[in-house]
């Protein structure tokens, strides 16, 4: 299922900025801002952390979306393979398309 569903408490400015990315596409690839490639790559940042950090949002509002405590999300955060399941889960919390956090 490729519907993208955004947390409603998110801001709006920052819900549009969300949108923009989970919908443009160049070529038929969805965009990832430089900031995310750059922490992925020379920080080895975990895409997860890398696009939570990019959008501003706190470990502990992602964890209580998914149920969670704040140190099971850090673990999550911190996998190198992270499932495809768990992928899913968190491209939709994030609005963004599951292909721009698995890369």
């Amino acid at each position: 299922n490729d519907s993208i569903t955004m947390s409603s408490k998110l801001k709006p400015s920052l819900k549009r900025t969300i949108s923009r990315y989970s919908l443009e596409t160049h070529q038929g690839h969805y965009l990832i801002p430089a900031e995310v490639i750059n922490a992925v790559f020379d920080r080895k940042s975990s895409s997860m952390r890398a696009w939570r950090k990019y959008l501003g949002l706190r470990k502990k509002h992602l964890a209580q979306q998914l149920g969670i405590s704040k140190s099971q999300y850090s673990r999550l955060e911190a996998k190198k393979k992270p499932s495809k399941a768990l992928l899913r889960q968190m491209a939709m919390l994030l609005g963004i398309h599951v292909k721009q956090l698995n890369f």
